[in-house]
């Protein structure tokens, strides 16, 4: 739908340039059409194993386009605890790029895949598509929750603040709360843009237009501290997540944006 309604409107930026929402949905369809060709489709469960942003992202929505349920093993995640997420998931494929070591028993799909126009047959029904997110719990192990396209539609209305910004967030999209942040951005028709891991912060934000800016506690707490903080002065930046400290919430407010936007566990006392 946003193909038609903003076809030009940035959907991704990244160091190498940027993307209207026409074409993410052409590179979408053509990789949902190379995944179907390799026996991707609602009945697969796939793992994704991919550290660039871009790529990750469009792996996903291409997932979802097939029907497909589909769990990050993380680039970051050790051999054991990959094996054991697929076991308990019933992973049927892994969508990888080189150097992956393979899972066993798991069919591998090398990404970046051929690409193929998307067909009748490759389309999936509508909220088909599952997301099994990892959560830590309260007892430390690694909790396994299901979204469907539904469900991600519903937390996105919640953030349809989005569809006007530029946002940029420093935690990985391989990580669960970023993931779903990155999809409430398209959901809305707002631009996902994505740093590369050695980009000096506020350089890019400003070379890149970003508008809105989301930081963990300890990222707030170096920006705080940081001679060029002041220069994100007209930037929105949201943190929350774990107790950000009264002082730190305070510094960023003086040396860098009084935009500051604090979210805590309680849905009571969002802001």
């Amino acid at each position: 739908e946003l193909a038609h309604q903003r076809p030009g409107h940035s959907a991704i930026c990244d160091a190498q340039g940027e993307w209207g929402y026409a074409a993410l949905a052409e590179r979408v369809q053509a990789a949902c059409g190379s995944l179907h060709g390799q026996g991707i489709d609602a009945d697969a469960t796939v793992g994704i194993t991919l550290a660039d942003e871009t790529e990750h992202l469009v792996a996903t929505l291409a997932l979802l386009a097939c029907g497909a349920r589909q769990i990050v093993l993380a680039t970051h995640d050790p051999a054991s605890m990959r094996q054991q997420l697929a076991a308990r998931v019933g992973l049927t494929h892994l969508l990888a790029g080189d150097g992956v070591p393979a899972l066993e028993g798991v069919a591998r799909v090398a990404w970046p895949c051929e690409a193929r126009p998307a067909t009748h047959a490759t389309a999936a029904p509508a909220g088909g598509g599952r997301l099994v997110l990892r959560t830590s719990g309260t007892t430390g192990g690694v909790n396994l929750v299901a979204f469907d396209e539904a469900q991600i539609a519903a937390q996105a209305a919640r953030h349809d603040d989005y569809r006007d910004e530029r946002l940029l967030r420093l935690a990985s999209i391989e990580h669960n709360n970023s993931k779903r942040h990155r999809l409430y951005c398209v959901w809305a028709g707002g631009c996902n843009v994505f740093r590369p891991p050695n980009a000096e912060l506020v350089a890019f934000a400003l070379a890149h237009g970003v508008s809105c800016l989301d930081i963990s506690r300890m990222h707030a707490a170096d920006l705080a501290a940081s001679p060029d903080a002041h220069r994100l002065a007209g930037i929105k930046l949201r943190t929350g997540g774990s107790a950000v400290p009264f002082s730190v919430r305070r510094a960023v407010q003086e040396r860098s944006t009084r935009e500051l936007y604090f979210r805590c566990s309680n849905e009571a006392c969002d802001a």
